[in-house]
């Protein structure tokens, strides 16, 4: 009896100091990481820049398209107008710089309403993006949102078609309409497209503005301009 006692008191020695043992070393282990901690450095990892949404004016032949497009706009025979030309020449940042030089611009009197469209987008789509600018449900039909133009002085900027769109469909006020509950509110339309045939179609006639490609430091400048410079110029 008393070898069993013995026995278990000498195991129950060896247990607390193995975990006295263990405890020490893990004391330490966090007393050398302690020390570790005033060697470590560390690396602030910043943001992105963000992209500069900026739309100063670059350019003769940019500043010439904005108020070649104004000089439309002003005229009360013409509704429709195309802008055209092949892709990446700048027309959907012409048709922003147009856009906002109509912003708070108590002269012109527009509301404008800036759409972009694509080569497979739907009428319903394009319908869901005006009602949203018009803060009107997304699920708005034409019916409600021609209700809301027709007494409106608008522009509707849109952007990137490449066939012709059924302004009616939409709900869009035709801007040559021979409505005469509508003739004291001024309606306009502005587009861009790659083509000049969808002009055509369109309406536009001869109130058209062709976006050619521009010079080599004009076009530098142009992504400077729609580029923060920071990350332009970063290794990363």
């Amino acid at each position: 009896m008393s070898m069993c006692i013995g026995f278990k008191t000498s195991e129950l020695v060896l247990n607390r100091y193995s975990i006295s043992r263990r405890a020490i070393n893990l004391l330490d282990e966090i007393n050398r990481l302690k020390g570790e901690q005033s060697n470590v450095s560390f690396i602030e990892q910043h943001p992105p820049h963000p992209v500069s949404e900026s739309y100063r004016t670059v350019g003769k032949e940019i500043s010439s398209n904005v108020d070649i497009a104004r000089n439309y706009l002003a005229d009360e025979t013409v509704g429709i107008i195309g802008i055209w030309g092949m892709g990446g020449v700048g027309k959907t940042t012409l048709l922003k710089k147009i856009r906002q030089s109509l912003l708070g611009d108590a002269n012109m009197g527009f509301n404008p309403l800036f759409i972009e469209a694509s080569k497979d987008i739907q009428l319903e789509e394009l319908r869901k993006q005006i009602a949203e600018r018009l803060k009107l449900e997304s699920s708005a039909g034409k019916d409600d949102i021609f209700d809301v133009l027709k007494i409106s002085n608008f522009v509707l900027l849109l952007d990137n078609i490449w066939e012709e769109v059924d302004l009616i469909a939409l709900g869009i006020p035709h801007p040559y309409s021979d409505d005469n509950s509508t003739k004291q509110y001024k309606h306009k339309v502005i587009f861009t497209t790659r083509s000049e045939d969808v002009c055509a179609k369109m309406g536009a006639g001869e109130n058209t503005i062709k976006v050619e490609c521009l010079e080599s430091d004009e076009a530098w400048d142009l992504f400077k301009d729609n580029v923060n410079l920071a990350v332009i110029e970063s290794d990363e």
